[in-house]
């Protein structure tokens, strides 16, 4: 069982996330900047969420606490190559800064999916997941 805020549950934690992603090579971090963009901890580039790729993902919401809703992305800068994570708010408690970077994230799980049409619109975590509201609501 894992202890979270909202009390003893089988959940999955932001902790248990970051070391399976660890454990694939994913040993860096990116950070969200201000204006939705992704900065690489290694080179200090900072890009658009559509320049880097998103290669894996995982969510993580908390038995009843909103602030627990963590969207945790495995990435891999266009820049330098360098391969890490992200962990970015979603839901109620989100910044405006978080909620650009997931949708215009570049989605390559999706992009590798044959029913996907040839739109980058198409590879958004918002249309692909349904759990993220988008502009359109």
């Amino acid at each position: 069982m894992v202890h979270s805020r909202g009390g003893i549950s089988g959940g999955f934690t932001i902790a248990d996330a970051l070391r399976e992603f660890e454990g694939r090579g994913y040993i860096g971090q990116f950070l969200i900047r201000e204006g939705g963009q992704v900065e690489c901890r290694n080179c200090g580039t900072a890009h658009r969420p559509r320049e880097v790729a998103l290669e894996a993902m995982r969510r993580v919401e908390g038995v009843s606490d909103p602030a627990d809703m963590v969207f945790i992305g495995a990435l891999r800068c266009p820049a330098c190559g360098y391969t890490g994570t992200a962990t970015i708010k979603y839901g109620p408690n989100a910044s405006a800064d978080d909620a650009t970077v997931l949708r215009e994230l570049d989605n390559h799980r999706a992009a590798s999916a044959a029913t996907l049409r040839s739109s980058r619109e198409d590879h958004s975590l918002v249309r692909d997941s349904g759990w993220l509201t988008g502009p359109d609501g």
